[in-house]
């Protein structure tokens, strides 16, 4: 499940998606977004745990490229930070946008047992050129 709700006018301002990291998906790496139609800015991410029914050892986030952009750790990620109702804490500082281009997906991943649960992640992002660049779930 995924929504898109922008927060300006056509194109060139800032954009939120929402989505669910369904860890009872086995074990493995999993499609969280990919990026289409140009290049996009990363700005932010929220990450929150919906359901504490996990029995994983870790999750972790990152990009899908030759040298991943870690945005959540598998250190931060561990089972002892996913419980009911909490923010996680994301590895990435968020000081810094992280460029995204055509293509390029972002990922999550599991280790461990099979788990259950979800993490509800909220991503800040905005096209590099307007216009030009979209995400798909």
């Amino acid at each position: 499940m995924s929504d898109e709700f922008p927060t300006g006018g056509s194109g060139c301002c800032t954009k939120l998606w929402k989505g669910d990291l369904n860890l009872g998906a086995g074990i493995g790496t999993f499609d969280v977004l990919q990026c289409t139609d140009g290049d996009i800015l990363i700005e932010k991410m929220a990450l929150y745990s919906t359901v504490t029914a996990l029995v994983i050892t870790s999750v972790s986030i990152q990009t899908n490229t030759a040298n991943p952009f870690v945005f959540l750790s598998a250190a931060n990620g561990l089972l002892s930070n996913l419980l009911i109702g909490r923010q996680i804490t994301a590895t990435w500082n968020q000081m810094q946008p992280v460029l995204l281009r055509q293509n390029e997906k972002i990922t999550y991943s599991t280790v461990g047992l099979l788990g259950s649960g979800n993490i509800r992640a909220v991503i800040q992002w905005r096209q590099v050129q307007d216009g030009v660049g979209s995400i798909t779930p």
